[in-house]
């Protein structure tokens, strides 16, 4: 990639949004309670550390830094849109 710092801008802002919503998702999934001592919740912030770093690294491998943030960028969009679907579905349908 030519411009790397931009590509790497990429995963650093919607990589963390990205990540951080895959980790929601994860607790949707396994009822976590919000405890961040508990095994779950231990688990689920290792999680998102390891996916950031994974999102970090795979930014520097798109051919543009557009195409980085175009679909690092839309994953986080439809992840975080998912997260709010679940929660919201998860709660009744409650506003």
């Amino acid at each position: 990639m030519r411009h790397w710092p931009l590509g790497l801008c990429a995963g650093l802002i919607p990589g963390a949004f990205l990540a951080l919503g895959i980790m929601i998702m994860a607790g949707f999934a396994c009822d976590a309670q919000g405890d961040p001592f508990s095994v779950t919740g231990q688990s689920l912030t290792w999680l998102a550390g390891l996916l950031w770093v994974a999102v970090l690294n795979v930014s520097l491998l798109f051919r543009t830094a557009r195409g980085a943030w175009v679909w690092i960028g839309a994953s986080a969009l439809v992840v975080c849109a998912a997260d709010l679907l679940v929660h919201h579905f998860r709660n009744g349908g409650a506003g």
